[in-house]
């Protein structure tokens, strides 16, 4: 879980999105904090953790940032740091966005096909790691979480 300070600012950035529509958010998101914080394990943990805020509280932020293309936005981010050649940790917790973005932008995911097959395919790769045993683990653990979480909801890739 995320540590209690980190959700607590992801709540006041999820209810602040929600007042102002979230008109400046999705540059918040995309430029602003990505360079507040250059390490991509901090970037990409505190991204997951506020999808799941906006997620578990159901905020109208949710629904800006996917007509903003975030969705799009954190896909490509997480794929690009889920790269074989960077360390465990990193590529750990790009895989956990990942499936968190799936989770919250499900609609906005599988509206475009090629996005579910390429989020299965870096999965695939992280499932066939051959340097690290804790990674594939961590990636089919990962994925189960996911499908586990389609399934209670009756979604289609379960």
């Amino acid at each position: 879980t995320a540590p209690p300070m980190r959700h607590t600012i992801c709540d006041v950035l999820a209810a602040a999105g929600c007042m102002d529509a979230g008109s400046n958010m999705s540059v918040l998101f995309r430029i602003q904090l990505r360079q507040a914080m250059p390490n991509a394990t901090t970037y990409l943990s505190f991204m997951h953790d506020m999808l799941r805020v906006v997620d578990a509280t159901q905020h109208p932020l949710g629904r800006e940032l996917s007509r903003r293309n975030l969705p799009q936005h954190l896909f490509e981010a997480a794929a690009t740091f889920s790269e074989p050649l960077l360390c465990v940790p990193v590529r750990e917790t790009a895989l956990l966005l990942l499936a968190q973005v799936w989770e919250t932008f499900t609609k906005d995911i599988e509206r475009d096909a090629a996005m579910p097959k390429a989020i299965l395919i870096i999965f695939n790769k992280a499932f066939r790691e051959t340097r690290s045993t804790s990674l594939q683990i961590f990636a089919l653990a990962t994925i189960f979480e996911l499908l586990d979480s389609f399934a209670a909801q009756h979604k289609p890739f379960a």
